[in-house]
């Protein structure tokens, strides 16, 4: 073989092997402060968006003449609340969480999904701290470092 021939396949073989070391695995994961940034970016913006939707109901509702009610505040949570916390939910699961963390946040966005689930069963017990199912998961994403997620 001659040198040139030699030199391009040793080349090949070197971009190969860089090429192979990015990507996938733990070079993907963010680092704890990126996983929460991120995290709370999704979650402000699903956040936002479902009080904006929630406040031109609830202002429309009122200026037809509606009268606030358990069954009206039920039927809000099932139409804008739950599912904005099913999305903020989902919005972090899809991040890739800090490599030594992956267990804690997964753990921690089963049981908000729990909750979720929990809610849309009876959206009334949000409503109340005692009941609300999301107590819990807030606090757990509070002492994680969220500061948006774990709230609405």
């Amino acid at each position: 073989m001659s040198k040139r021939l030699v030199a391009m396949l040793v080349g090949v073989v070197a971009l190969a092997v860089i090429a192979g070391g990015c990507g996938g695995g733990d070079d993907d994961a963010l680092t704890k402060a990126e996983f929460i940034k991120r995290g709370d970016a999704i979650c402000k913006k699903i956040g936002t968006k479902s009080r904006e939707e929630f406040d031109r109901a609830a202002t429309k509702f009122l200026r037809e003449g509606g009268t606030p009610n358990r069954a009206r505040g039920n039927e809000q949570a099932e139409r804008f609340l739950i599912p904005a916390r099913q999305a903020q939910i989902e919005g972090v699961r899809d991040l890739s969480p800090p490599s030594d963390d992956e267990d804690e946040i997964s753990a921690m966005l089963d049981d908000a999904e729990e909750a979720v689930e929990e809610s849309e069963a009876s959206p009334k017990i949000i409503f109340y701290p005692k009941t609300d199912p999301f107590v819990e998961t807030d606090k757990l994403m509070k002492e994680y470092g969220f500061k948006v997620c774990g709230s609405i």
